[in-house]
């Protein structure tokens, strides 16, 4: 099967890149091909475990709003402590028995310190990241890129005033056979 236009036998798009003037004046670099991260499937597993963080984190948050339904001097922001207890307090006293027991009293301070955070933010925030970090599609090492990509403007705009373009040559403004611009109202009114 023939190669696809614009795709270089399957490693990845060929997208333009800047080009850039050599010494001897011709440009360099029309194309640069751009290869996406190789995928694998621990990489696919974490993209999955933040969404389901997200999704979760989600579900917190209207957990939460009901549970301020059966809790009275509830503050704006209810901990994670807080819902946990309101919802299900048998399982909060044998979770920290279990802990306290098997464990280490001092896990469940540290358990105690990370439940003191609203529950959307402990699910929320890592499946965000995970989500971000790991999204699929995303180019790798392409940050020089991304960042000489800020700058395109800028180049062309030079390129157009070494080849004799004015900037107070305005060729998008239109003209509508008004001879001053400064009158707000066509003649004759």
């Amino acid at each position: 099967m023939p190669p696809l236009a614009g795709f270089d036998q399957g490693t990845g798009p060929l997208l333009p890149a800047v080009a850039h003037a050599g010494s001897d004046g011709r440009t360099e670099e029309p194309f640069r091909i751009v290869r996406p991260i190789a995928y694998d499937g621990r990489m696919i597993v974490l993209f999955l475990l933040g969404v389901a963080l997200i999704v979760t984190a989600l579900l917190s948050a209207a957990m939460e709003t009901g549970a301020r339904v059966h809790a009275d001097g509830i503050g704006a922001v209810m901990s994670a402590y807080e819902l946990w207890y309101i919802l299900w307090p048998g399982k909060l006293v044998v979770t920290q028995a279990l802990v306290e027991r098997h464990l280490h009293a001092a896990v469940w301070q540290l358990m105690a310190a990370i439940l003191s955070f609203p529950a959307w933010f402990i699910a929320g925030a890592p499946g965000v990241f995970l989500a971000w970090r790991y999204r699929p599609h995303r180019h790798g090492d392409d940050d020089d890129e991304s960042n000489e990509s800020l700058f395109v403007f800028d180049e062309l705009a030079d390129a157009a005033k070494r080849d004799g373009f004015a900037e107070e040559d305005d060729d998008m403004a239109p003209n509508y056979g008004r001879e001053h611009d400064d009158d707000p109202l066509p003649p004759g009114r």
